[in-house]
């Protein structure tokens, strides 16, 4: 049944669309093998969202030099494994919570050389780990895994299956996915609820202002709100884009209700924060691509919004480390006043 269940959890992994590449470099110990031998490896992932597939292979550097001998798993050491792993992230692993938890399914062979011979033997495995964000896309990595061997050694000495744990700690870094700098998605041109095109501007500068600062100071008073996915008022709670449209409708600014056509509403602005007003939508994408959370710009380099991962609705500091992670994946920026206030006009005559 375990056999069963470690190749059924890599069928997902690696049938899912892949959007960013990780490599890492290790050290390991594996207990199982007699004298516990240091070895040294390597790993490439692919990862979308949870989901990671993970090709890994680690050496012994520990071994005198009378044992090494050339094969297709060691060719410099006295023990070799080679890994393919399924990993499920507790989170995005290409966030930036302070730790992100993992757990990890595998099959894989080890190969021993030990009193003049060298055996290889297939094993499966089963663990869990961690990985540390460090910021720039690297991070520190920790697992523990168990293997098992199958019950026939291919070949060689007996202790190339002997069962046991193999602890590992590591630096990883990942590229492609999200971005510092995203190219920004394409939006069409505003237009009223009849088809109009937006022309000029619906208010005076001043009063987008005072209408931006009174959007703000309501959104303030439902902090600690929770969040509910599908959520609309303060009373059933509210996701991302639910709350930001009900906060601009107590103001008779109509928005979009969807994140997606959130960030597709009003008026582009330049993704810098110098370019930002109070009031703008913010919009950003976990995969880069596709977006999946929107906020709004509360100025002096804030946002408030209604977040899952922090329980509700809150202020973010987009130059703390949480912040890092909303800006290196936003995708979008728009003024909406102007336009969300045309939309309410047009909607009441």
């Amino acid at each position: 049944m375990k056999k069963l269940l470690v190749f059924l959890l890599l069928i997902p992994a690696s049938a899912s669309g892949q959007a960013r590449t990780a490599i890492s470099a290790y050290v390991a110990s594996d207990a199982a093998v007699p004298d516990h031998p240091l070895l040294v490896g390597g790993t490439l992932a692919r990862e979308r969202g949870p989901l990671a597939l993970r090709f890994g292979m680690g050496f012994d550097v520990s071994a005198p030099a009378e044992a090494v001998t050339p094969s297709a798993l060691a060719p410099t050491s006295g023990v070799g494994t080679m890994d393919l792993d399924a990993l499920l992230y507790l989170g995005n692993p290409g966030g930036s919570a302070a730790i992100i938890p993992f757990a990890l399914v595998g099959a894989g062979m080890r190969g021993l050389r030990s009193d003049g011979s060298f055996g290889v033997a297939a094993n499966y495995s089963y663990g869990g780990g961690f990985r540390a964000p460090l910021g720039g896309g690297f991070s520190v990595e920790g697992e523990a895994r168990h293997r098992e061997f199958f019950a026939e050694t291919l070949s060689g000495p007996e202790p190339v299956a002997a069962s046991g744990m193999e602890f590992r700690v590591g630096l990883n870094v990942g590229f492609g996915g999200p971005s510092a700098n995203p190219r920004p998605i394409g939006v069409p041109p505003v237009r009223g609820p009849a088809g109009t095109r937006v022309v000029g501007p619906v208010v005076s500068a001043d009063t987008r202002m005072r209408l931006a600062s009174a959007a703000l100071n309501t959104a303030e008073r439902y902090i600690g709100v929770r969040y509910q996915w599908g959520g609309n008022t303060p009373r059933t709670g509210f996701d991302c884009s639910g709350f930001i449209r009900y906060v601009y409708a107590q103001h008779g600014i109509s928005v979009p209700r969807v994140s997606v056509d959130q960030a597709r509403f009003g008026t582009p602005v330049p993704l810098q924060i110098s370019a930002f007003e109070p009031g703008d939508i913010l919009a950003f994408a976990s995969d880069g691509r596709v977006v999946d959370h929107t906020a709004i710009y509360a100025g002096n380099g804030r946002i408030i919004h209604s977040s899952s991962s922090g329980n509700g609705v809150r202020y973010d500091d987009l130059g703390s480390q949480r912040g890092r992670w909303y800006l290196e994946h936003l995708v979008a920026a728009r003024r909406v006043i102007d336009a969300g206030y045309y939309a309410a006009l047009n909607t009441a005559r």
